[in-house]
Protein backbone atom coordinates (compact mmCIF):
# COMPACT_ATOMS: atom_id res chain seq x y z
CA UNK A 1 0.00 0.00 0.00
CA UNK A 2 2.67 2.23 1.03
CA UNK A 3 4.47 1.83 -2.85
CA UNK A 4 1.26 2.51 -4.47
CA UNK A 5 1.14 5.75 -2.42
CA UNK A 6 4.69 6.83 -2.94
CA UNK A 7 3.64 6.20 -6.69
CA UNK A 8 0.47 7.99 -6.78
CA UNK A 9 2.76 10.92 -4.91
CA UNK A 10 5.45 11.10 -7.68
CA UNK A 11 2.94 10.85 -9.85
CA UNK A 12 0.70 13.45 -9.09
CA UNK A 13 4.13 16.09 -8.80
CA UNK A 14 5.08 15.10 -12.36
CA UNK A 15 1.56 15.88 -13.63
CA UNK A 16 1.69 19.51 -11.63
CA UNK A 17 5.08 19.99 -12.85
CA UNK A 18 4.24 19.47 -16.25
CA UNK A 19 1.19 22.08 -16.32
CA UNK A 20 2.98 24.50 -14.45
CA UNK A 21 5.76 24.06 -17.04
CA UNK A 22 5.64 27.21 -19.33
CA UNK A 23 8.08 26.49 -23.11
CA UNK A 24 10.72 29.56 -22.80
CA UNK A 25 12.31 31.19 -26.09
CA UNK A 26 15.47 32.65 -26.67
CA UNK A 27 15.67 36.39 -27.54
CA UNK A 28 18.18 38.99 -27.74
CA UNK A 29 19.46 42.13 -26.59
CA UNK A 30 19.28 45.01 -29.35
CA UNK A 31 20.06 48.09 -27.33
CA UNK A 32 24.25 48.81 -28.14
CA UNK A 33 24.79 49.87 -25.13
CA UNK A 34 23.53 46.84 -23.18
CA UNK A 35 19.98 46.55 -21.36
CA UNK A 36 18.76 46.86 -17.77
CA UNK A 37 17.77 43.61 -15.75
CA UNK A 38 15.12 44.89 -13.38
CA UNK A 39 13.57 43.89 -10.05
CA UNK A 40 10.32 44.76 -11.05
CA UNK A 41 7.75 45.48 -13.88
CA UNK A 42 9.01 49.17 -14.61
CA UNK A 43 11.71 51.23 -15.99
CA UNK A 44 12.02 53.05 -12.74
CA UNK A 45 12.54 50.12 -10.49
CA UNK A 46 15.76 49.04 -9.38
CA UNK A 47 17.98 47.95 -12.30
CA UNK A 48 20.00 44.62 -11.15
CA UNK A 49 22.67 44.86 -13.36
CA UNK A 50 23.65 45.79 -17.56
CA UNK A 51 22.79 42.26 -19.81
CA UNK A 52 25.20 42.68 -23.06
CA UNK A 53 23.88 43.44 -26.59
CA UNK A 54 23.68 40.13 -27.97
CA UNK A 55 23.39 38.42 -25.04
CA UNK A 56 20.43 35.44 -24.87
CA UNK A 57 17.53 35.74 -22.12
CA UNK A 58 14.59 33.33 -21.77
CA UNK A 59 10.86 34.75 -21.95
CA UNK A 60 8.27 32.31 -21.31
CA UNK A 61 5.44 33.90 -23.36
CA UNK A 62 6.49 37.22 -25.03
CA UNK A 63 3.20 37.49 -26.90
CA UNK A 64 0.96 37.28 -24.09
CA UNK A 65 2.90 39.47 -22.18
CA UNK A 66 2.30 42.20 -24.60
CA UNK A 67 -0.90 41.41 -26.12
CA UNK A 68 -2.37 43.84 -23.84
CA UNK A 69 -1.78 47.70 -25.08
CA UNK A 70 -2.94 49.36 -21.47
CA UNK A 71 0.96 48.28 -19.89
CA UNK A 72 2.73 49.86 -22.71
CA UNK A 73 5.58 52.28 -22.69
CA UNK A 74 7.85 53.64 -24.54
CA UNK A 75 11.53 54.69 -24.47
CA UNK A 76 13.52 56.06 -27.01
CA UNK A 77 10.61 56.40 -29.82
CA UNK A 78 10.28 52.98 -29.25
CA UNK A 79 7.10 51.06 -28.08
CA UNK A 80 6.88 47.84 -25.59
CA UNK A 81 6.11 46.29 -22.38
CA UNK A 82 8.29 45.06 -19.60
CA UNK A 83 8.40 41.28 -19.72
CA UNK A 84 9.95 38.70 -16.92
CA UNK A 85 12.86 36.86 -18.51
CA UNK A 86 15.52 34.78 -17.29
CA UNK A 87 19.32 35.37 -17.65
CA UNK A 88 21.95 32.94 -16.79
CA UNK A 89 19.53 32.10 -14.21
CA UNK A 90 18.73 35.16 -12.79
CA UNK A 91 15.32 36.47 -12.99
CA UNK A 92 14.34 39.84 -13.72
CA UNK A 93 12.28 42.18 -16.06
CA UNK A 94 13.44 43.68 -19.10
CA UNK A 95 11.75 46.37 -21.72
CA UNK A 96 10.77 43.95 -24.46
CA UNK A 97 11.61 47.03 -27.05
CA UNK A 98 15.41 45.81 -27.48
CA UNK A 99 14.38 42.05 -27.75
CA UNK A 100 14.44 40.30 -31.53
CA UNK A 101 14.21 36.88 -32.01
CA UNK A 102 16.74 37.34 -34.77
CA UNK A 103 20.32 37.01 -33.91
CA UNK A 104 21.94 40.41 -34.16
CA UNK A 105 24.97 41.37 -36.02
CA UNK A 106 28.45 41.20 -34.57
CA UNK A 107 30.85 44.72 -35.46
CA UNK A 108 32.01 45.20 -38.38
CA UNK A 109 30.27 42.07 -39.98
CA UNK A 110 30.63 41.65 -43.36
CA UNK A 111 26.32 41.43 -44.80
CA UNK A 112 27.15 37.76 -46.20
CA UNK A 113 28.75 36.04 -42.89
CA UNK A 114 26.01 37.65 -40.96
CA UNK A 115 22.91 35.85 -43.28
CA UNK A 116 24.98 32.57 -42.71
CA UNK A 117 25.08 32.66 -39.16
CA UNK A 118 22.39 34.23 -38.08
CA UNK A 119 20.13 32.01 -40.85
CA UNK A 120 20.32 28.86 -38.53
CA UNK A 121 19.86 30.30 -35.23
CA UNK A 122 17.13 32.47 -36.43
CA UNK A 123 14.93 29.80 -38.84
CA UNK A 124 12.49 31.30 -40.65
CA UNK A 125 13.44 34.83 -39.51
CA UNK A 126 15.70 35.66 -42.58
CA UNK A 127 13.49 34.96 -45.54
CA UNK A 128 16.17 36.22 -48.30
CA UNK A 129 19.55 37.69 -49.34
CA UNK A 130 20.87 38.83 -52.19
CA UNK A 131 23.25 41.01 -54.02
CA UNK A 132 23.26 43.04 -56.83
CA UNK A 133 26.37 44.98 -58.96
CA UNK A 134 25.89 47.57 -61.38
CA UNK A 135 28.15 48.95 -63.58
CA UNK A 136 27.20 52.30 -65.04
CA UNK A 137 29.74 53.90 -67.17
CA UNK A 138 32.23 54.13 -64.34
CA UNK A 139 29.06 54.86 -62.07
CA UNK A 140 29.36 51.72 -59.42
CA UNK A 141 26.44 50.35 -57.53
CA UNK A 142 26.22 47.59 -55.35
CA UNK A 143 23.06 46.95 -53.33
CA UNK A 144 22.75 44.14 -50.52
CA UNK A 145 19.17 43.08 -49.61
CA UNK A 146 17.29 41.59 -46.49
CA UNK A 147 13.91 40.21 -46.11
CA UNK A 148 13.22 39.93 -42.35
CA UNK A 149 10.11 38.23 -41.15
CA UNK A 150 9.13 41.22 -38.69
CA UNK A 151 6.60 43.61 -38.59
CA UNK A 152 8.61 45.72 -36.09
CA UNK A 153 9.86 48.98 -37.52
CA UNK A 154 11.96 49.16 -34.52
CA UNK A 155 13.75 46.04 -34.94
CA UNK A 156 13.92 46.12 -38.35
CA UNK A 157 15.80 49.42 -37.96
CA UNK A 158 17.88 48.37 -34.90
CA UNK A 159 19.36 45.27 -36.79
CA UNK A 160 19.77 47.66 -39.82
CA UNK A 161 21.68 50.37 -37.76
CA UNK A 162 24.25 47.20 -36.58
CA UNK A 163 24.72 45.43 -40.16
CA UNK A 164 24.93 48.69 -42.00
CA UNK A 165 26.71 51.09 -39.58
CA UNK A 166 23.94 54.24 -39.55
CA UNK A 167 25.32 57.04 -36.79
CA UNK A 168 24.32 56.77 -33.32
CA UNK A 169 22.76 59.97 -32.86
CA UNK A 170 20.44 58.51 -35.43
CA UNK A 171 18.00 56.44 -33.34
CA UNK A 172 14.90 55.12 -34.57
CA UNK A 173 12.31 57.94 -35.35
CA UNK A 174 8.98 58.88 -33.89
CA UNK A 175 6.71 57.24 -36.27
CA UNK A 176 3.70 59.52 -34.86
CA UNK A 177 4.94 63.08 -36.99
CA UNK A 178 2.82 64.94 -38.46
CA UNK A 179 2.44 65.38 -41.97
CA UNK A 180 3.80 62.59 -44.65
CA UNK A 181 7.09 63.34 -44.49
CA UNK A 182 10.16 63.68 -41.15
CA UNK A 183 13.55 64.11 -41.85
CA UNK A 184 16.17 64.51 -39.01
CA UNK A 185 19.67 65.59 -39.98
CA UNK A 186 22.89 63.64 -38.28
CA UNK A 187 24.28 66.17 -35.40
CA UNK A 188 27.66 65.13 -36.43
CA UNK A 189 27.12 65.87 -40.48
CA UNK A 190 30.46 66.48 -41.75
CA UNK A 191 31.25 69.57 -43.75
CA UNK A 192 32.32 68.20 -46.50
CA UNK A 193 29.08 65.35 -46.71
CA UNK A 194 26.31 66.67 -49.51
CA UNK A 195 23.85 64.82 -47.12
CA UNK A 196 23.48 62.76 -43.84
CA UNK A 197 19.89 62.32 -42.85
CA UNK A 198 17.03 59.71 -42.21
CA UNK A 199 14.25 60.36 -43.92
CA UNK A 200 10.84 58.83 -43.24
CA UNK A 201 7.76 58.89 -45.64
CA UNK A 202 4.37 57.85 -44.59
CA UNK A 203 2.43 56.18 -47.02
CA UNK A 204 -1.47 55.37 -47.76
CA UNK A 205 -1.61 52.57 -44.98
CA UNK A 206 -1.79 52.29 -41.31
CA UNK A 207 1.94 51.59 -39.77
CA UNK A 208 3.33 51.36 -43.54
CA UNK A 209 6.48 53.65 -44.12
CA UNK A 210 9.66 53.61 -45.83
CA UNK A 211 13.37 54.47 -44.05
CA UNK A 212 15.95 55.57 -45.90
CA UNK A 213 19.48 56.63 -44.42
CA UNK A 214 21.69 58.59 -47.28
CA UNK A 215 24.76 59.91 -46.89
CA UNK A 216 26.55 61.26 -49.72
CA UNK A 217 29.79 63.21 -50.33
CA UNK A 218 32.03 63.68 -53.55
CA UNK A 219 33.12 60.44 -54.41
CA UNK A 220 30.66 57.96 -53.21
CA UNK A 221 28.19 57.13 -50.42
CA UNK A 222 25.44 54.90 -49.41
CA UNK A 223 21.86 54.53 -48.50
CA UNK A 224 20.26 52.11 -46.33
CA UNK A 225 16.15 51.90 -47.30
CA UNK A 226 14.04 50.14 -45.13
CA UNK A 227 10.33 48.86 -46.28
CA UNK A 228 7.29 46.70 -46.33
CA UNK A 229 7.35 43.93 -49.17
CA UNK A 230 4.66 43.65 -51.68
CA UNK A 231 2.91 41.40 -49.42
CA UNK A 232 3.30 43.01 -46.23
CA UNK A 233 4.82 39.80 -44.65
CA UNK A 234 8.49 40.90 -43.76
CA UNK A 235 10.52 44.33 -44.18
CA UNK A 236 12.72 44.58 -47.15
CA UNK A 237 16.44 46.02 -46.00
CA UNK A 238 18.35 47.57 -48.83
CA UNK A 239 21.94 48.57 -48.30
CA UNK A 240 22.76 50.55 -52.14
CA UNK A 241 26.62 51.42 -51.78
CA UNK A 242 28.28 54.58 -54.42
CA UNK A 243 31.35 54.87 -56.08
CA UNK A 244 31.28 57.63 -58.33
Amino acid sequence: MRLIQNKIFFLTLFIIGVVHAQPTKAYYILAKNGLSLRNTASLKSERLFTIKYGEKVYVEDLEKDTSSKKNWLKADNISGVMVKVNYNNKEGYVFDGYLTDIAPPRVEEKVSDYVERARPSSPGKIVLFETITRDYDGYYLREETIFLKTDRWSEAFLLAKRLFNIPEKLGFPNLDFEGETLIITNPDKKEYSWSDELEVTRKNEENDFVITYTIRSEGGGMSVKLEKDDNGESIKISRTGIAD
